[in-house]
């Protein structure tokens, strides 16, 4: 922006509203009317400034939160649009994955309602299936964002938004201490039985991240309809064991449990670690009716080995913590979670925020369908009239 022009300059004229119109063309006006011009200049010159500031500001808050709309060529939406199994979706970025997320959850959904018995999987009263379509048609069309976000501070998708409960679980129930260390578990209404009891056998639980609140654990092995034998795990070498309620019930373990096996580092310490397969070999189980697993954003490689295995998962309930460390909370990881679980059968029945991190945990809770159909009688379909 160039300064105005000096006293004398070509817009005079009889009239005229110019600089130096001949009704001001005195040596006094003029210049008068230049400092007007430079005041007028120099207010033009800070308005234009504030613009840029503020438009710069603006493209630097938005750039931080990644919103942006997903834009597919045809080649890449006729390839996404093809994507039926989990396993479609491995290794595409954030938003392409949520879209692919989208497009094989109605997919994966009904290869599992085909799997379940008659009355347990169309119609299962306990699962919200038009919400589950509903949900992955909704990732398909939202603007998605891939980078840092304040989880509750943002108005777009955020990961607790894209972690939704599935399913109710009718005799669900927190196990354990009111604040951070209790979890919500899937009880059944028929006495309160855990997925042993349909088995013929005793419950069975593995607890990995104790700390020294062992609350939920001493509730599994005392709760009068489950008497769980409970293996806690806790690797933390400054670790003074919890003592157990129960201590012919509970047992306590220094294992971490990794995506493999081998040593790693804790607080300064070589630690050992050992994948689920491992730890079931050398404690003697097979299967377990509930894992809870809350070591501290660890989980996540724990989760993706898991899902990534072939078979099915070896318990009834995973209940565990989410952690998003940094506040680089992606929708991605969470959508990509819930679509792995659905395809080995399990659902989300239940999220808290956690009571000491809100904007950076989340507490889920999935239950296996098959086993919630098998034992549960009020998510069984009404008969056919």
């Amino acid at each position: 922006m160039a300064p105005p022009a000096s006293s004398g300059g070509a817009r005079g004229g009889s009239g005229g509203g110019g600089f130096c119109s001949p009704a001001n063309n005195t040596p006094g006006a003029a210049g008068n009317n230049n400092n007007a011009g430079w005041r007028r200049w120099w207010r033009h010159a800070v308005v234009a400034v504030a613009v840029v500031a503020v438009g710069a500001v603006a493209m630097h808050h938005w750039s931080r939160r990644g919103l942006v709309l997903l834009h597919l060529s045809e080649g890449e939406r006729a390839r996404l649009a093809a994507a039926t199994q989990y396993s479609d979706c491995a290794g595409l970025d954030s938003s392409r994955g949520l879209y692919c997320v989208g497009v094989a959850v109605p997919h994966i959904l009904d290869a599992l309602l085909a799997e379940l018995p008659r009355g347990a999987g169309a119609g299962n009263r306990c699962l919200a299936a038009d919400f589950v379509r509903q949900w992955a048609g909704e990732l398909r069309a939202t603007p998605m964002r891939a980078s840092a976000r304040h989880a509750l501070r943002q108005r777009d998708v955020v990961d607790w938004d894209v972690l939704q409960p599935f399913a109710v679980c009718p005799g669900e129930r927190r196990l354990g201490y009111v604040g951070d260390g209790g979890k919500w578990t899937c009880l059944t209404l028929a006495g309160g039985l855990s997925a042993a009891s349909s088995r013929g056998g005793e419950c069975a639980a593995f607890s990995f991240g104790v700390r020294t609140d062992s609350s939920f654990e001493d509730a599994l092995a005392t709760h009068p309809a489950l008497r769980c034998r409970v293996d806690e795990f806790d690797p933390s070498p400054d670790l003074t064991p919890p003592l157990p309620a129960v201590p012919d019930r509970v047992t306590f373990h220094p294992w971490g449990l990794r995506a493999n096996d081998g040593p790693f580092s804790l607080l300064g310490a070589s630690v050992p670690g050992f994948t689920l397969a491992t730890l079931l070999q050398r404690v003697g189980r097979t299967h377990l009716q509930v894992l809870k697993v809350d070591i501290e954003s660890s989980e996540w490689e724990v989760l993706w080995a898991l899902l990534a295995a072939p078979g099915p998962l070896p318990f009834d309930q995973l209940l565990m913590e989410l952690h998003f460390m940094d506040d680089v909370l992606d929708p991605w990881p969470v959508a990509r979670l819930v679509a792995g679980m659905l395809a080995k059968g399990f659902v989300p029945f239940h999220k808290e925020l956690n009571a000491y991190s809100p904007t950076s945990v989340t507490e889920v809770s999935f239950v296996s369908l098959p086993w919630l159909a098998s034992v549960e009688p009020a998510c069984a379909a009404p008969p056919a009239a």
